[in-house]
């Protein structure tokens, strides 16, 4: 999926940084914080949007990352295994 196709996440991956252990300590570091603060952010995004086909997606989003999941999503998971 293109949200994790990025050269640094590519170069962790592949041990091509100088000090893979301490890169991968600073991802978990700055990715809590963001995860942590997602829900808010999303939800300011979410005002500020005039459009309301834009707005239904990332209001969408939201309620997955509340933990409600649709049907069809349920169902692509349980196509995974």
């Amino acid at each position: 999926h293109r949200a994790v196709r990025h050269p640094y996440l590519d170069a962790l991956a592949q041990g091509d940084l100088p000090a893979p252990a301490r890169a991968l300590k600073e991802l978990a570091f700055q990715y809590y914080g963001y995860s942590a603060w997602f829900m808010r952010y999303l939800t300011g995004v979410i005002q500020q949007l005039e459009d309301g086909a834009h707005r239904s997606v990332l209001v969408r989003n939201l309620v997955e990352e509340s933990g409600s999941i649709h049907e069809e999503d349920k169902a692509a998971i349980r196509a995974q295994g």
